[in-house]
């Protein structure tokens, strides 16, 4: 050792086992020590949190400050995992994580954190799957390699933002399953709830979700609420429900629900049993299922999740209500497509019009007329006498009478316009948007289409056979004008449509698509427009064909009504 370094030792007084490194750090704050007496705060604070930063002793971790983020070194066997972790299903990347550290330990430093008054560190960010595995590398091993841990130590701020870092990281490094996800999304919801004192709508959850970094759509929180509220019967099988499944699920018990209460007469705590019975009798069929594919290999190294079959669920109620009303499940099941397919409709108008397709029954060898063939919403409009419907002009952007006239207007008015408000009117009540539709002269078409009232996403069940609310309303939008934006200051200032188009090129960029993700749906598409088009016994389609025609025709006798800067 130079005389230096003697001389370094000896004036620091530090222990005889000191290393060259600890010498010279000694020597270099004595250096620092004037400089530092003159630094700026800011300064000074830099410097205080770049030496938290830095790896310190494991006793040195009762000094650390619960107030700033840095990184420390524990005992594997010293972190808890995250208590109210969403994922409870097993990693499917967990032997691939484990294996990553026993080749090369882990790459990312654990975030930990340590709520108010608790002794021990928890996991605060995700990795709950990357601790365990590391563990169990110790208890197997007992290799000092997995014995200490270099962590991020970031202070406690609530609950609810570490249930969010949670659900976020876990969903980036693993995909989580569908009930993980929902239990994840309704554990931050009651702990929201419980810290402003109110319960939340889906909208505003929504909102708050935004607020924490997590963006989760209406239709997909609505998707949550029925799964919690209703599947959670299925037990350990709820790991292989996904989420297709469960929007062909809430639909069906809806309808079924309803056929089973409102139209027989009996009691929710009858249907609640009924439905129970079916969701364990799938329950255990399914895990049966899995347990003897895992014997026997099949699902080893595939790489895909068993998942749960809502066709066949669906299929299972239907026969267990028809076994219950004495019926045919045939019946039970045509009932539920009347309802998929006529959503408005009542449940008297379902089974009226059942009754007459079991009268047609014999003639069904041949495909119907769409003349022939009577539609469930002009059974409706009989039932609704009174209100007769006006193609009047409504300028202020009134909604379109409710009332029926036959689906196919007769096309003999003079008024063109008039002719295509009657064609719009009745390709509305037959795709069930007539509560969207707006008749006013100031639009090239005559008309144009609103956001549902109480935004409900107009396309709920995007699997569904018919999905005439969703493809007529895109349909007529696209035919009204309204799309373009050079025609919005035509819409009534108080159209929910008109101020998120006008906010898009203004104050908020993004308000028109943040109705189409949670309300509207994307736009319909050319393969999905020809799909629907196509569709045997779609009986849209003809009142769809009168409308083109009807626009046609408008457009060909008044085109200045379609140019942008035509005075209206």
């Amino acid at each position: 050792m130079s005389r230096k370094l003697r001389f370094m030792a000896k004036g620091a007084r530090l222990p005889g086992d000191a290393t060259v490194a600890d010498l010279a750090r000694a020597q270099q704050l004595r250096r620092d020590a004037p400089r530092i007496k003159n630094l700026r705060p800011e300064e000074l604070q830099a410097r205080v949190r770049q030496s938290v930063n830095t790896p310190v002793p494991m006793d040195n971790t009762d000094r650390l400050s619960i107030d700033l983020e840095g990184q420390i070194q524990l005992k594997i066997i010293d972190i808890d995992p995250y208590d109210k972790n969403p994922r409870q299903a097993e990693n499917d990347q967990y032997e691939a994580i484990k294996e990553s550290i026993r080749s090369s330990r882990m790459l990312a430093p654990l975030v930990v954190t340590k709520r108010p008054g608790a002794t021990r560190f928890m996991v605060g960010a995700g990795g709950n799957s990357r601790l365990k595995a590391q563990k169990e590398l110790w208890l197997e091993t007992q290799d000092t390699r997995y014995e200490h841990l270099l962590v991020t130590y970031r202070p406690w701020e609530s609950e609810v933002k570490t249930l969010a870092a949670h659900v976020a990281e876990n969903e980036l490094r693993g995909e989580m399953i569908f009930w993980d996800k929902a239990r994840g999304i309704w554990a931050m919801k009651e702990e929201l709830e419980a810290e402003r004192g109110n319960s939340f709508s889906l909208r505003q959850l929504h909102d708050a979700l935004r607020g924490h970094g997590l963006s989760v759509s209406i239709t997909l929180l609505s998707f949550y609420s029925f799964a919690l509220d209703n599947l959670v019967e299925l037990g350990e099988a709820t790991r292989y429900l996904s989420g297709s499944a469960v929007t062909a699920l809430q639909p069906a018990f809806k309808h079924l629900s309803t056929y089973f209460i409102s139209a027989h007469g009996r009691s929710t705590e009858e249907w609640s049993s009924l439905r129970v019975s079916v969701l364990q009798s799938e329950a255990r069929s399914l895990i049966q299922d899995s347990q003897k594919s895992d014997e026997n290999g099949e699902e080893q190294g595939s790489g895909k999740r068993r998942l749960l079959d809502a066709e066949r669920l669906i299929a299972a109620l239907e026969h267990a209500i028809a076994l219950a009303l004495d019926q045919a499940a045939t019946q039970v099941r045509d009932v539920r497509q009347l309802a998929r397919t006529t959503p408005k409709a009542s449940m008297v108008e379902l089974l009226q019009h059942h009754q007459d397709m079991c009268a047609r029954k014999p003639n069904r060898t041949t495909l119907p007329d769409s003349d022939q063939a009577p539609a469930l919403g002009n059974a409706t409009s009989t039932m609704r006498a009174g209100s007769a419907a006006s193609s009047e002009d409504i300028s202020g952007g009134h909604q379109a009478p409710a009332s029926s006239t036959p689906s196919s207007p007769l096309l003999s008015s003079l008024d063109p316009l008039k002719t295509t408000q009657e064609c719009v009117t009745a390709f509305s009540r037959l795709c069930e948007f007539a509560d969207c539709l707006r008749l006013t002269d100031a639009m090239p078409s005559g008309y144009f289409v609103e956001v549902p009232a109480d935004d409900t996403p107009i396309d709920l069940d995007p699997e569904q056979s018919d999905r005439n609310r969703y493809a007529g309303w895109w349909l007529a939008a696209m035919h009204s004008g309204q799309i373009d934006g050079a025609f919005s200051h035509r819409l009534p200032e108080s159209s929910k449509w008109r101020q998120a188009q006008l906010m898009e090129h203004g104050e908020n960029e993004t308000a028109l698509q943040w109705l189409i993700e949670t309300v509207l749906g994307n736009p319909i598409g050319l393969i999905e427009m020809a799909d629907w088009l196509t569709r045997p016994q779609n009986r849209a389609i003809a009142d769809y064909l009168q409308l083109l025609k009807a626009i046609q025709h408008l457009r060909t006798v008044n085109p200045e009504r379609f140019s942008v800067g035509a005075a209206q």
